[in-house]
């Protein structure tokens, strides 16, 4: 009985420590091998119409080729999903014809295991298709629930007609998209919503109609056409009054595609009076393909009217008109934090970012080498509501016609926070390399009346106040708080005055500005400071040394090659010895995006030197007797110090050698003790029956 419970313990113990993350079918699954249409179709019904509430599981044996379905009865032309389904590909393609799944009554689908060892196709049908490939909540019922994980591919589902999503729609449910890819699908609808994933509420809220994403990529997929007369929404994703999670994932090189419509929005997604959180993931290369250059929002993000979470992420590279990276409006309490955009292009306003009369607050964002024709390289900001730009934001390489950084339209308080950096940007025609701060045309007389405020004494560390940019030709004058000049108007409030940048008036840019006011400004540049210490254990650098620390009272621009100041001194005599200069930790460097610092070390040499015979005077005379004594001991003392290196490395290697073995034996004796175990409880089982009965 001992052994049984050692043998017992041990098989537990190299079960669970064996890595168990395979994927296990329900205990009561109805499992279903079909290898032709006909089979699938009769397995969908047995799932249907089972009212025992088992799971089914159906399992690929083959490429299966559905009938084209008629869109003349749509209940006849779809697999209808009310249980609890699973689908498996073991390598294998569906392809549908026009048929689709349509989830109602809370059933559940699901597409490849939890562990993403299933290789799953499913393929969608051509574009005279008035469904894509998933629909949840269609033609009555509650939704329901789909989940796709890692190994799913769905693909070539081309929709026309005004379908939700030309691969995946929701009308009331939950798509979960754990993994797997969504690519060349499209929404040629005249009115198109989602060239991939749309999700819509018909009224009952936004937390009715929810897609998650945590993993996956949608990819290569186009709503709208070239002839479209109204809207393209989402060339990826739209959602309208629901909820959108994204935690993970891409989405990558996706476009709306509109001809003279009405407009476009979010080439990448397209946000409508939604929940939105992002927390991850990376929206790229989503462009804007149209004939008329114009009346297109949101290369990446298109967000309307939501409430807007976001505290990380990556859009960069998309293009559009307006909003290269992104474009919010109406958004009120929108909170970004921890995003990236960089490399976004607009052709009209806000390369990286456009917001439009929200209040917003930017926190601890990377705002770095967008581009556009118009005004607002890095942020674009007009209407009424306030924008803050805080924490650790920095908005720097852009490019813009006029307000190279940041374009703000004075008709709201702007707010750039201490910890802010603004520098580096580029005015390639107008205004403002960083900051263009301008009071729009104003007919009624009264103009403008915003506010900017910018970092306030004490400047901090490698920063200095704003300075005047004026045109092209006049980067910088002295640094002062800003400047202002007031624009004449004529009788019909027309700009009569031009900008004047030989007399500005100075002004403190961090109190209110008045009516008609033309600010430009600039901001930014990274200190090198240095530090010494001390290489000598146990001992510190006394003020002396401290004293030769080089002070670099310039700013420096990104990429300029900074080259260390040597101080005046490499020595310094003290009491007991001399301090020597070792060198610094780098002499020559390229700056990046961040203040620098430049360390450098010195040694102490006592007076002192260790001796074991007191001086004789004689030591010129030194006889050849000692001279080849030391260096015999020299010799003898290095010889010893190489054979102890190589001793210890030796040992070192000895110990790497057994480390190894140990565990390669260690791992056997796991699996050793398992199989023992198992035979040992087989065995005890076995003497636990009755003598009697073995004898029958």
């Amino acid at each position: 009985m001992k052994r049984f419970k050692i043998a017992l313990v041990v098989l537990c113990f190299s079960l669970f420590a064996f890595p168990y993350n395979a994927f296990a079918l329900p205990s009561d699954a109805a499992v279903h091998e079909v290898a032709d249409a006909t089979a699938f179709t009769q397995a969908i019904e047995q799932a249907k119409t089972d009212s025992s509430d088992n799971a089914h599981v159906i399992k690929l044996t083959a490429n299966i080729t559905t009938p084209t379905a008629s869109n003349e009865n749509l209940d006849d032309s779809c697999f209808v999903v009310q249980g609890n389904v699973t689908i498996l590909g073991d390598g294998h393609t569906l392809s549908l014809s026009n048929y689709f799944f349509n989830i109602r009554n809370g059933g559940t689908l699901t597409f490849g295991k939890s562990d993403g060892s299933d290789a799953l196709v499913v393929k969608g049908g051509d574009d005279t298709q008035i469904h894509g490939i998933i629909h949840l909540g269609f033609m009555g019922g509650n939704g329901g629930t789909f989940n796709m994980y890692e190994g799913v591919t769905l693909t070539n589902s081309h929709v026309a007609g005004g379908t939700l999503g030309a691969a995946v729609g929701v009308n009331n449910g939950t798509f979960n998209m754990y993994g797997g890819t969504i690519s060349n699908c499209t929404n040629k609808s005249g009115s198109s919503m989602g060239g991939a994933v749309a999700v819509r509420s018909d009224g009952q809220g936004r937390d009715s109609v929810v897609f998650n994403m945590y993993g996956g990529s949608i990819e290569g997929c186009v709503s709208g056409n070239s002839t479209s007369p109204t809207h393209v929404l989402g060339g990826a994703v739209f959602v309208h009054d629901g909820t959108f999670n994204m935690k993970g994932g891409s989405i990558s090189g996706n476009k709306i595609k509109k001809g003279d419509g009405l407009y476009g929005a979010g080439a990448g997604v397209c946000l409508s009076k939604s929940n939105v959180t992002i927390s991850g993931g990376s929206i790229t290369n989503n462009v804007t393909d149209h004939t008329d250059n114009k009346r297109a929002y949101g290369g990446g993000l298109y967000i309307e009217d939501s409430t807007v979470a976001i505290t990380g992420g990556v859009v960069s590279g998309n293009s559009t008109d307006c909003g290269g990276g992104a474009f919010l409006t109406g958004c009120d309490g929108a909170t970004v934090s921890g995003m990236s955009f960089t490399g976004n292009q607009a052709s009209s306003y806000g390369g990286g970012l456009y917001t439009n009369g929200a209040n917003i607050s930017l926190a601890d964002a990377t705002i770095t080498g967008n581009a556009t024709e118009g005004y607002g390289g890095g942020i674009y900001a007009v209407g009424s509501g306030d924008v803050k730009i805080d924490g650790a934001t920095i908005i720097s390489t852009n490019t813009a016609a006029a307000g190279g950084g940041i374009a703000h339209n004075a008709k709201s308080a702007m707010t750039v926070g201490e910890n802010c950096l603004v520098a580096n940007n580029r005015c390639t025609q107008y205004f403002g390399s960083d900051i263009a701060f301008y009071a729009a045309q104003a007919k009624d007389g009264a103009g403008p009346k915003g506010t900017l405020k910018l970092p306030s004494n004490p400047i901090p560390a490698g920063k200095r106040p704003f300075t005047l940019t004026g045109n092209p030709a006049m980067r910088q004058l002295l640094p002062v708080d800003g400047w202002y000049s007031d624009y004449s108007y004529d009788a019909e409030g027309n700009v009569a005055g031009g900008w004047d940048p030989y007399h500005a008036t100075a002004v403190k840019v961090n109190s209110p500005l008045t009516e008609r006011t033309m600010i430009i400004a600039a901001f930014g540049g990274h200190a090198v400071t240095y530090r010494f210490d001390s290489s000598t254990e146990g001992k510190v650098l006394p003020d002396e040394v401290l004293a030769l620390v080089p002070s670099d009272q310039g700013l420096h621009k990104v990429g300029e090659t900074i080259s260390s100041i040597a101080p005046t001194q490499a020595s310094v005599k003290v009491k007991g010895g001399t301090w020597k200069f070792d060198g610094y930790d780098r002499d020559n460097f390229t700056l990046g995006d961040e203040d620098a610092e430049i360390r450098g070390t010195w040694s102490f040499h006592s007076d002192t030197s260790p001796s074991t015979k007191p001086d004789s005077g004689e030591g010129s005379n030194a006889t050849n007797k000692d001279v080849n004594a030391a260096g015999s001991d020299a010799g003898s003392k290095a010889g010893s110090d190489d054979s102890s290196s190589k001793k210890l490395a030796q040992t070192d290697d000895a110990l790497n050698v057994i480390a190894v073995a140990a565990t390669v034996i260690i791992f056997a004796f796991a699996c050793l003790s398992a199989v023992v175990g198992a035979i040992l409880l087989r065995r005890n089982d076995r003497s636990l029956i009755p003598r009697q009965s073995l004898r029958r």
